[in-house]
């Protein structure tokens, strides 16, 4: 008998063999023998169905194996019972049901020997394509016969009690357990990880996420973690990140960087990369303009020349200009910036561009190249963040650069400030190649 730790429920379709005959169990109820289901919901066609009226055969034969079972009945109303179209939605409509009325941790069994051949196929390709897990029994005919020849039981005539109590399945000692697994799941894994593989290349880890959820007894538990560490690293959420990757117990090879601002910095430019390849111009450019300010600001820091010798924060985080502090401080700068300005420096807001300038005349020339391509998509970035404008490739191009070219600017500009190989900035190719190893390991299978 199998190990009834693990809860069950059975959906079940009847057959001519169900739920007895030539002296054995039908395949329902030996999988309720072996299995013995908390629950089992049968699937009536609408002759099963007067049968069931009439008599109640099926449950009377349920309850005498497992008292405490509870039994449910859908009647199709279907009247021919070779009909493939005849059960599709309805099977479908009855799984999800089930699923909703069962604890998640309820296994589903699906009875995959009973009834007609067409049901039977049914069955078998809702295994294979159902959103809900389930796990088919197929039932062995008794002593490995065809069935041929062997009479039906009659519930109008035949004693049911008596066909019960006399059957060779109630000797414990000497009848073996005719149920198998086919490996049915195996065909419903292929699916899974090729949808999951398909989604993952463009980066779309929530929806992967939610597929694995789905299947969650098929994978193990480190992949449905790692699609977790990069749906939220995607958002970002830092904070879930990086306790997944720590879970993970691979926070080094995900967060290579040690620094606080070269975490950051490399995040965001690596969810600016994937607005990139999801062809999300207008949220990549709008991206790229705060990135390249944080970069020049903690360039200018590392050189001794920090923007809050210039300048004090203001009530919204930026930047603002203080000449009389920056003249004090760099005899010059003010002068400069004026001439910079045609004449006269009358802003006080520091943006990327005032503080190229301020690199520049302290003589802090590192990257300026990278910073003058990404400040040169200003005019694209205000128009995407303010008059909600869709950048377009064309757009990018009119201002004599790519999105690839912002993307290698950015990375170059990183590499050089913080010092890391350029390996870091495919940290979700990398999260992806794990992925679609551990979408290998660990088939399901329920013990």
């Amino acid at each position: 008998m199998t190990d009834n730790k693990q809860n069950y429920v059975l959906f079940s379709a009847i057959g001519d063999s169900d739920p007895v005959r030539g002296g054995y169990d039908g395949p329902m109820l030996h999988i309720v023998r072996h299995w013995r289901p908390q629950k089992v919901y049968l699937l009536l066609t609408a002759e099963m169905a007067r049968r069931d009226n009439e008599t109640n055969c099926y449950e009377k034969a349920i309850k005498y194996l497992l008292p405490e079972c509870e039994v449910y009945k859908k009647y199709t109303g279907i009247e021919k019972a070779s009909d493939f179209g005849a059960y599709f939605i309805q099977l479908d409509e009855i799984i999800s049901q089930i699923r909703d009325e069962n604890p998640a941790e309820t296994e589903i069994l699906l009875n995959i020997s009973s009834a007609t051949p067409q049901i039977k196929t049914t069955m078998c390709m809702a295994v294979v394509s159902h959103h809900v897990v389930l796990h088919p029994i197929q039932v062995q005919n008794p002593e490995n016969k065809t069935g041929k020849g062997i009479s039906h039981f009659d519930p109008y005539h035949d004693d049911l009690y008596y066909e019960l109590a006399n059957l060779l399945d109630n000797l414990a000692d000497e009848a073996p357990n005719r149920c198998e697994e086919p490996d049915l799941m195996a065909l419903r894994k292929g699916i899974v990880k090729n949808r999951v593989k398909a989604i993952i290349s463009g980066f779309e880890y929530k929806n992967a996420y939610d597929l694995i959820c789905e299947n969650a007894s098929l994978f193990t538990k480190r992949l449905k973690l790692l699609l977790q560490h990069a749906y939220f690293r995607s958002l970002p959420m830092e904070a879930e990140a990086r306790s997944a990757a720590k879970e993970l117990r691979i926070f080094s090879e995900l967060y290579p960087m040690m620094s606080k601002d070269g975490r950051q910095a490399l995040d965001f430019c690596l969810t600016a990369k994937i607005r990139k390849s999801k062809n999300e111009l207008s949220d990549f450019v709008v991206r790229i303009r705060p990135l390249a300010e944080f970069l020049m600001t903690v360039l200018l820091k590392k050189s001794g020349k920090a923007i809050d010798t210039i300048a004090v924060k203001d009530e919204y985080g930026g930047w603002k200009f203080i000449r009389g502090k920056a003249a004090q401080k760099y005899p010059g700068l003010p002068e400069y910036l004026d001439s910079k300005y045609r004449g006269e420096f009358r802003s006080n807001n520091i943006n990327l561009e005032v503080m190229i300038h301020f690199a520049e005349f302290c003589g802090v020339m590192h990257s300026s190249k990278e910073f003058q391509i990404l400040s040169d998509v200003r005019a694209l970035r205000n128009g995407a963040a303010h008059d909600l404008k869709t950048v377009t490739i064309d757009d990018i191009k009119a201002r004599n650069t790519s999105a690839d070219a912002l993307c290698a600017a950015l990375e170059r500009i990183i590499s050089r400030i913080f010092g890391v190989e350029q390996d870091v900035f495919y940290i979700y190719e990398k999260i992806n190649n794990m992925i679609e190893e551990e979408l290998d390991k660990n088939p399901a299978k329920i013990t």
